[in-house]
């Protein structure tokens, strides 16, 4: 069963007096974790530990998700991963494994380290397939709103360019596209964008002045659709508008 929960690998919570099954199920994991950071000596000090997991593992258990205990107290765990660091760079790869200080992560080819100080969260899931076809399903948007921002290169209906995807201040989402064998090849400000799990919807309009800024001939609007695979780094879709219907992708940067 797959719980659309975040638990900290290293936290304690308080736990109500008679847990739900569910809850027991958690309350193992968190019996083994506490067992793994005695066996290993992995006691990250000043609160660096701040990995979380999905529990769309509670299934295999952290024992499997472990791996095998290597010396010089690191953990191997072997397991595909979502690592997103605190300035908001996210990865999809392999987590090698855990030391005291930081995190090794497979990305394609090379294994990269990153320091627990420079990392928000790392989520698990149980095989590449979950993470491909039904990671973000079972993510709240507050989490998958944490993946889509970035820069991406777009194609749409033979149009190539840019694509930006932001978050403000006050954590609403934004996105900016820019066109640059199209029109006057100016950023157009999309509007009604919006992410629900692994989907993003936004709208890429104009009238009057705006059309004659951005080099288009006449008013139109187009709704854009998508879908995020976090595995390929892109987001494919569909789009259809008063003059013109197709497909479009854009790849992560």
């Amino acid at each position: 069963m797959i719980i659309n929960r975040l638990l900290q690998l290293f936290g304690k919570e308080e736990k109500p007096e008679h847990p739900t099954g569910s809850e027991s199920s958690l309350s193992e994991i968190e019996g083994e974790q506490s067992g793994l950071l005695e066996k290993t000596g992995l006691q990250g000090p000043k609160g660096l530990w701040t990995a979380m997991l999905l529990s769309a593992v509670v299934a295999g258990g952290l024992g499997g998700l472990a791996g095998r205990l290597s010396t010089g107290n690191a953990c191997e765990v072997n397991r595909p991963a979502l690592l997103i660091t605190k300035d908001g760079q996210q990865w999809t790869g392999i987590l090698n494994s855990l030391d005291r200080a930081g995190a090794f992560f497979q990305k394609e080819t090379e294994s990269e380290r990153y320091d627990f100080e420079n990392i928000s969260r790392i989520i698990f899931f149980r095989d590449e397939a979950e993470l491909r076809n039904a990671s973000f399903d079972v993510m709240s948007t507050a989490a998958a709103l944490g993946y889509f921002p970035g820069q991406y290169d777009i194609e749409a209906g033979g149009h190539k360019g840019e694509l930006s995807i932001f978050l403000s201040q006050s954590g609403s989402i934004g996105a900016i596209v820019r066109f640059t064998n199209w029109g006057t090849k100016q950023p157009e400000y999309l509007t009604g964008v919006r992410v629900i799990g692994n989907r993003i919807d936004f709208r890429r309009a104009c009238t009057g002045t705006e059309c004659r800024r951005i080099g288009s001939p006449h008013d139109f609007h187009q709704d854009y659709t998508g879908t995020l695979n976090p595995m390929q780094r892109e987001i494919k879709g569909n789009y259809s508008g008063s003059h013109s219907s197709g497909t479009w992708v854009a790849r992560r940067r």
